[in-house]
C-alpha cells in the first residue's frame, strides 16, 4: 500500500521534478518504518512523528479512494508521461488552470515560412480526411481544415519565396465545397462511396495562371489513394481531365511540376559523385546533356527515378515530389571527407512547367523562335520566353514527345500565362490552344503510360530491372551502389517478376493479389478509371507469362463486391528485353 500512495505521489509531483516525486514517499515510508519496528522503545518515543506520518497515509488513502475512476486514465497519462493529464485528474481546476497559466511556454514567433508550410498541412490532412469522411461531422472537419489553409496561406508574406504559389493556393482552396451540407448518415455513405470511384473536379483561378474561362467549383477529392498526396502541392484538376489527356497525345497539354522536388549537386566532384551513386553513366555527360537515372539502395532495391540535367557547375535533379530531402540524407552518407560536393534542394526557388503532347515542339518554336525538335532526349539549354529565362529540357518524363520547362519561382505564373497566351499565335502553323493539365490526369496518364511511382512500383520490394527502367542502367560504367547485384540479374536472367499493364474489366485495389488459376502470379501497384474502362499497373512473375496474360484479382472486400479478370498490356514506358 505505501508503494502504491507513493506511485500516485510520484508521479503528481512528475511535472515539478523526480526529487519532489521521491520526498512525497517519506510520509508513508515512514508509517511503514513505525509499524514494523514498533517493538523498540526509541520508535515508540517518536510516536508523534508516527500520528503525522498516520494522517498523512490516511489522507491519501482518502485521495485514491475518490480517485479510482481515474486511476486508470492516470496510469496511461503516467506511461505515456503527460503531465498536464495528471494534474487535471488528480488535482482541482483552480490549482490546475494556475499551473498552466504558470507553467505556459511563450509562443514561438512565425519565421517567414512557418504559414505557408502551415497551410500545406491544412491542406493535406483536409484532403486526407476527405477521403473517409461520411458523417455530417466529418465533412464539417473537412470544410474548417481547408478554410485554415486558405488563411494561412494567404498571410503569407511577399518577400516568401513562394508567395505567388500561395496566393495561388488561396484561390484554388476557397473554391473547394467539402459537402458540408450532406447530413444524412446513408446519403452520406453514398456520397463518400462516389467520391472514391467517380473522377471529382476542382476549380482552380488564380492570378494569371489559368486560361480565361470560368470553371464551376466542385467537390475536391481525389479519385484514388495514388492521388491524394498530391493534393497538399498540386493543382488535382482543372475541370478538364479527358480533354487534358486527348490534348497530351494528339495536341499540347501543360503540367504544372511545380510540386515535385529539385536537388542541385554542386562542386567538383558532382559527376564522379552521382555516378558511383545511382545507375546510369554520368561520365558521358557533358554540360546541356541529362539522362535518367535510379537511385538504389546497397542490394538494388529501387528508391527513386530522377531526371538529371548537366550544367557547367551543377548538376539539377528533378525527383519524385516529397523525396528531396530523403535522397539528399540518403547520398549524404556516402560523401566522405575528401569528396567536394554539396547537395541544395531547390524546390522552393525553381519552378517546373511541362509540356506534352506532339504540337509541344512548335509551340516551343513559337515561344522561343527556335526548333528544338532534334534535340536528344534530356538535353537542355536556356532561352528566353517573353523575356523570361527558361531552361527547355527535351521530354516530358513519359514516352510521350514534350518539354520540361525549369524558371525561377517568382517568374512561374508569368511564364504559365505566356505559354497559354502562345496558343493564341498562329505564325508557326496551326497550334491548338494548349490545356491545362491536373494531377488527376497527369496520374491517370502515367499509369496508361507505364511510368512507376513511388511508394507503388518503386518501393524496397523491387528492383530496376523488374521496373523495366533498363533505359536508365548503365551496365559497363563499374562499380556503383547496387551495381552487384544489378549486373548479376542481368547476366543470369534473375529478373523474376515484371512491371506490365492490366485492363481490368471492374473495379480493383492497389495491393490486391493476382491469380492464375489458383496460383499467386503478381500484384497490383496502381489503378485509375479511365473513358476506356478501368487500368492497372501489376507486377507478374516472369516465368507465368507477360502480354496477353489472363488473371483474376484474388481478394474481395466491401469496394470490390465481386472479383474481376484483367489481361496484361504493353506501356509505352516500361521496357523489358525479349
Amino acid at each position: 500500500m505505501s508503494a502504491v500512495f507513493g506511485t500516485i505521489h510520484w508521479a503528481m509531483a512528475w511535472e515539478e521534478g523526480w526529487l519532489w516525486g521521491c520526498l512525497a514517499l517519506i510520509p508513508v515510508l515512514s508509517l511503514a518504518f513505525t509499524i514494523r519496528f514498533w517493538h523498540q522503545a526509541w520508535v515508540r518515543r517518536c510516536f508523534l512523528a508516527g500520528v503525522v506520518s498516520l494522517s498523512v497515509a490516511i489522507a491519501n488513502l482518502i485521495c485514491l479512494i475518490l480517485n479510482i475512476p481515474n486511476l486508470p486514465q492516470s496510469l496511461q497519462a503516467y506511461r505515456k508521461g503527460d503531465s498536464m493529464a495528471l494534474i487535471e485528474l488528480f488535482t482541482t481546476d483552480a490549482w490546475a488552470d494556475e499551473h498552466v497559466v504558470t507553467q505556459a511556454e511563450p509562443t514561438p514567433k512565425p519565421t517567414p515560412f512557418d504559414r505557408f508550410s502551415d497551410g500545406v498541412a491544412y491542406a493535406s490532412e483536409a484532403a486526407k480526411l476527405a477521403q473517409t469522411a461520411e458523417t455530417q461531422a466529418d465533412w464539417e472537419q473537412v470544410a474548417s481544415n481547408w478554410e485554415y489553409a486558405a488563411a494561412m496561406m494567404a498571410a503569407v508574406p511577399t518577400e516568401h519565396p513562394r508567395f505567388i504559389m500561395a496566393q495561388v493556393k488561396v484561390a484554388e482552396y476557397e473554391k473547394i465545397e467539402p459537402l458540408s451540407n450532406v447530413s444524412d448518415r446513408h446519403g452520406a455513405r453514398i456520397m463518400a462511396n462516389f467520391l472514391r470511384f467517380e473522377r471529382i473536379r476542382m476549380a482552380f483561378e488564380a492570378l494569371r495562371q489559368v486560361q480565361a474561362q470560368t470553371i464551376p467549383a466542385q467537390t475536391v477529392q481525389a479519385k484514388t489513394g495514388q492521388v491524394k498526396t498530391m493534393a497538399a502541392d498540386g493543382v488535382l484538376s482543372f475541370g478538364n481531365d479527358a480533354t487534358a489527356i486527348a490534348a497530351a497525345r494528339s495536341g499540347v497539354a501543360l503540367a504544372d511540376r511545380t510540386h515535385w522536388d529539385r536537388i542541385w549537386v554542386r562542386d567538383g566532384d558532382r559527376l564522379k559523385f552521382l555516378h558511383n551513386q545511382t545507375t546510369n553513366d554520368f561520365r558521358q555527360l557533358s554540360p546541356g546533356q541529362g539522362c535518367e537515372t535510379v537511385f538504389v539502395t546497397a542490394t538494388a532495391r529501387t528508391l527513386d527515378l530522377a531526371s538529371a540535367y548537366v550544367l557547367d557547375d551543377a548538376v539539377l535533379l528533378q525527383v519524385s515530389p516529397g523525396q528531396g530531402e530523403a535522397l539528399m540524407k540518403f547520398c549524404d552518407r556516402y560523401i566522405f571527407f575528401d569528396d567536394t560536393v554539396k547537395l541544395a534542394l531547390a524546390t522552393e526557388t525553381l519552378a517546373c512547367f511541362t509540356l506534352i503532347g506532339p504540337d509541344s515542339h512548335r509551340l516551343i518554336e513559337q515561344l522561343t523562335g527556335k526548333n528544338l525538335s532534334t534535340q536528344l532526349a534530356y538535353s537542355h539549354q536556356v532561352r528566353l520566353c517573353a523575356g523570361i529565362e527558361v531552361r527547355i529540357a527535351s521530354g516530358s518524363d513519359l514516352a510521350l514527345p514534350g518539354y520540361n520547362l525549369f524558371c525561377e519561382a517568382e517568374s512561374a505564373a508569368a511564364l504559365w500565362q505566356v505559354i497559354l497566351d502562345a496558343s493564341l499565335d498562329k505564325t508557326v502553323g496551326p497550334v491548338g490552344p494548349v490545356v491545362a493539365m491536373g494531377a488527376i490526369a497527369w496520374e491517370q496518364l502515367r499509369i496508361q503510360q507505364g511510368r512507376p511511382a513511388v511508394g507503388q512500383e518503386l518501393t524496397e520490394d523491387y528492383n530496376p530491372l523488374e521496373a523495366g527502367l533498363w533505359q536508365t542502367i548503365s551496365f559497363d560504367k563499374g562499380c556503383y551502389i547496387g551495381q552487384e547485384t544489378i549486373a548479376r540479374l542481368n547476366t543470369y536472367n534473375g529478373v523474376k517478376q515484371r512491371l506490365f499493364g492490366l485492363q481490368l474489366d471492374g473495379p480493383a485495389k492497389p495491393g490486391s493479389m493476382l491469380k492464375a488459376g489458383e496460383e499467386k502470379v503478381g500484384k497490383i501497384t496502381s489503378v485509375v478509371e479511365t473513358p476506356d474502362g478501368v487500368m492497372a499497373l501489376a507486377y507478374l512473375r516472369t516465368k507465368i507469362g507477360g502480354e496477353g496474360l489472363i488473371v483474376s484479382v484474388g481478394e474481395a472486400s466491401d469496394r470490390l463486391p465481386r472479383g474481376c479478370t484483367g489481361t496484361a498490356v504493353p506501356l509505352a514506358y516500361v521496357k523489358h528485353p525479349t
